[in-house]
Protein backbone atom coordinates (compact mmCIF):
# COMPACT_ATOMS: atom_id res chain seq x y z
CA UNK A 1 0.00 0.00 0.00
CA UNK A 2 2.85 2.74 0.77
CA UNK A 3 4.61 1.66 -2.72
CA UNK A 4 0.99 2.35 -4.38
CA UNK A 5 0.53 5.74 -2.54
CA UNK A 6 3.84 7.00 -3.34
CA UNK A 7 2.73 6.78 -6.80
CA UNK A 8 0.12 8.19 -6.70
CA UNK A 9 1.81 11.37 -4.97
CA UNK A 10 4.70 11.11 -7.12
CA UNK A 11 1.94 10.90 -9.96
CA UNK A 12 0.18 14.09 -9.12
CA UNK A 13 2.97 15.95 -8.16
CA UNK A 14 4.59 15.66 -11.88
CA UNK A 15 1.17 16.39 -13.17
CA UNK A 16 1.06 19.63 -11.58
CA UNK A 17 4.45 20.63 -12.51
CA UNK A 18 3.97 19.97 -16.17
CA UNK A 19 1.07 21.90 -15.97
CA UNK A 20 2.62 24.91 -14.02
CA UNK A 21 5.46 24.73 -16.51
CA UNK A 22 3.69 26.82 -19.17
CA UNK A 23 3.24 29.54 -16.84
CA UNK A 24 5.28 32.33 -17.10
CA UNK A 25 5.89 35.51 -14.62
CA UNK A 26 4.67 38.76 -15.54
CA UNK A 27 5.86 42.09 -14.92
CA UNK A 28 3.31 43.79 -12.72
CA UNK A 29 2.23 46.99 -13.93
CA UNK A 30 3.60 50.23 -12.42
CA UNK A 31 0.27 52.22 -13.16
CA UNK A 32 2.59 54.58 -15.53
CA UNK A 33 1.72 52.61 -18.91
CA UNK A 34 -1.12 54.57 -20.84
CA UNK A 35 -2.87 53.68 -23.85
CA UNK A 36 -3.91 56.23 -26.71
CA UNK A 37 -7.15 57.52 -27.17
CA UNK A 38 -8.86 55.66 -29.51
CA UNK A 39 -11.20 52.82 -30.37
CA UNK A 40 -9.63 48.93 -30.50
CA UNK A 41 -10.94 46.32 -31.57
CA UNK A 42 -9.90 42.85 -28.91
CA UNK A 43 -8.57 40.03 -30.95
CA UNK A 44 -10.36 37.51 -29.22
CA UNK A 45 -12.34 38.09 -26.30
CA UNK A 46 -15.61 35.48 -26.02
CA UNK A 47 -16.72 34.26 -22.83
CA UNK A 48 -19.71 31.46 -22.21
CA UNK A 49 -22.05 31.27 -18.85
CA UNK A 50 -22.04 28.26 -16.98
CA UNK A 51 -25.25 26.48 -18.90
CA UNK A 52 -23.89 27.28 -22.31
CA UNK A 53 -26.75 29.02 -22.95
CA UNK A 54 -25.38 32.25 -23.06
CA UNK A 55 -22.09 34.32 -24.61
CA UNK A 56 -20.70 37.39 -24.05
CA UNK A 57 -18.66 38.97 -26.78
CA UNK A 58 -16.42 42.14 -27.09
CA UNK A 59 -16.77 44.23 -29.89
CA UNK A 60 -14.98 46.84 -29.20
CA UNK A 61 -13.30 48.85 -26.49
CA UNK A 62 -13.00 52.69 -26.47
CA UNK A 63 -10.25 54.55 -24.77
CA UNK A 64 -10.94 58.17 -23.95
CA UNK A 65 -9.30 61.01 -21.58
CA UNK A 66 -7.66 57.46 -19.50
CA UNK A 67 -11.28 56.27 -19.44
CA UNK A 68 -11.72 52.60 -20.77
CA UNK A 69 -15.94 51.69 -22.27
CA UNK A 70 -15.66 48.13 -23.57
CA UNK A 71 -19.26 47.49 -25.79
CA UNK A 72 -20.09 43.89 -24.55
CA UNK A 73 -23.16 41.81 -26.59
CA UNK A 74 -24.94 39.27 -24.71
CA UNK A 75 -26.20 36.32 -27.30
CA UNK A 76 -29.35 36.31 -24.68
CA UNK A 77 -32.44 38.58 -24.92
CA UNK A 78 -33.38 37.55 -21.31
CA UNK A 79 -30.09 39.73 -20.10
CA UNK A 80 -31.47 43.24 -19.12
CA UNK A 81 -28.85 44.14 -17.12
CA UNK A 82 -25.61 43.38 -15.45
CA UNK A 83 -24.32 44.42 -12.37
CA UNK A 84 -19.84 44.23 -11.82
Amino acid sequence: MKIRRFFSVLSLSLLLITSLSGCQREKAPTGKEQTADGVYTPAVFRVSGGSGRVTITCERVIVQKEKVLAHLVFSSPHYTQVKV
